[in-house]
């Protein structure tokens, strides 16, 4: 068994995968080349040798029944080269950016946690507001009685938003 052989353990980091893409487009690239060159060869050459019988319609449409065979295996070794780009994108995708993205949503969700427990707890913000807009603004009072005299003076709007810092 060769030890040159390309391995899962190989393909476990972004460096890996995208030597063994790089490595594979080069590969396929040239199958690419070399068969439709081929093609486009053998074509020419039984266009130039036709069978008996054929006129001058038949013979190119079997010389190109002859050459689309390689024409379509050009067209795989092209569909091999997305896949190795393609497969070098998904690596990306799935185990870099996505790790990093969840770190960050994690991050967010931590934060909104902690600024969601900073308003309700009993030195909050809202807390405060909550306090010095009482203080402004009087007890409902019940049917029949007399209104009451606030405890406070009333503030001015401006007093109010000082007293809550």
């Amino acid at each position: 068994m060769s030890t040159n052989r390309w391995t899962s353990d190989h393909l476990l980091s972004e460096q890996g995968v995208a030597l063994y893409s790089d490595q594979i487009r080069n590969i396929f690239r040239e199958y690419g080349r070399d068969m439709r060159a081929l093609a486009d060869e053998v074509q020419g050459h039984l266009e130039e040798q036709p069978i008996d019988g054929d006129n001058a319609l038949t013979r190119r449409l079997h010389a190109w029944m002859v050459a689309r065979h390689l024409r379509d295996m050009a067209k795989s070794a092209q569909a091999v080269m997305d896949s190795a780009i393609a497969l070098q994108t998904a690596f990306r995708k799935t185990r870099i950016e996505l790790p990093q993205a969840r770190a960050e949503k994690a991050a967010k969700k931590e934060l909104h946690k902690a600024r969601k427990q900073l308003t309700a707890s009993p030195s909050g913000v809202i807390n405060q507001v909550a306090d010095a807009a009482s203080a402004v603004v009087p007890a409902q009072q019940q049917p029949g009685q007399a209104p009451a005299a606030p405890s406070q003076p009333v503030m001015a709007l401006g007093d109010l938003f000082q007293r809550a810092e």
